[in-house]
């Protein structure tokens, strides 16, 4: 489990235990209550039991206030605790894990890699046997995505966006990997596969982007 996890856990186990002792604080103070509806209400007229009831008196006054305080704060402290952890979950589901995080980064740059070489095959500007080869790795490497699941911690709205892109990702290594000797020789192949790159880009890795708030600048410099 994350950090993030752990500290909501941690967060739900502490609230649970502050509201336990609220619960108990309350019963306490209800029962103040009513030993003092048991005290005398009028005047005894007996000096000495009238000083020890007045004396109890106080002291299940002072009790039940102290009671009444801890009940209050222990109810204020639970549902801050309580809001803390919740916020948690949210700030969690709202944001990358740091598996998907890197998943998104590596397909960012599988993408334009295989997009480079693809062009160099259309130009037939390098070497064939070496372009072969590296569309060939590229492809492989991102037919892998058929093995990714964005995580459960996700909204179902950010998994959904993450497993659309993954597949499309995949998708597209796959067709390549079949096809990855016919590049070189075929102008017409790598214009199919440059325009399905761009359609991956803007239908499944903008989308991602933009719901997850990822700075795309950030990784255009670190290319």
């Amino acid at each position: 489990m994350t950090i993030l996890e752990w500290i909501f856990i941690g967060g739900i186990a502490t609230t649970i235990l502050l509201i336990i002792f609220a619960i108990y604080s309350l019963l306490r103070m209800i029962a103040y209550s009513q030993n003092l509806k048991k005290l005398p209400s009028k005047r005894i007229k007996n000096p000495k039991k009238h000083k020890k009831f007045a004396i109890r008196r106080r002291r299940l006054q002072k009790a039940r206030k102290g009671a009444l305080i801890r009940f209050i704060t222990l109810v204020i402290m639970s549902g801050i605790m309580a809001g803390g952890s919740f916020y948690v979950k949210y700030y969690q589901s709202m944001n990358l894990t740091g598996t998907d995080s890197d998943s998104i980064v590596k397909a960012y740059y599988l993408l334009r890699d295989f997009n480079d070489q693809v062009e160099l095959a259309k130009t037939q500007g390098d070497d064939q046997d070496k372009i072969n080869q590296n569309i060939q790795y590229l492809s492989r490497s991102m037919a892998s995505y058929g093995t990714k699941k964005a995580s459960e911690v996700n909204t179902k709205e950010g998994q959904l966006a993450l497993n659309r892109y993954y597949k499309a990702i995949m998708e597209l290594g796959q067709n390549a990997n079949m096809k990855y000797k016919n590049f070189f020789e075929d102008p017409a192949l790598s214009e199919e596969y440059i325009a399905s790159i761009k359609k991956i880009e803007q239908n499944y890795e903008q989308p991602v982007f933009k719901y997850y708030k990822v700075d795309e600048a950030t990784l255009k410099e670190e290319k």
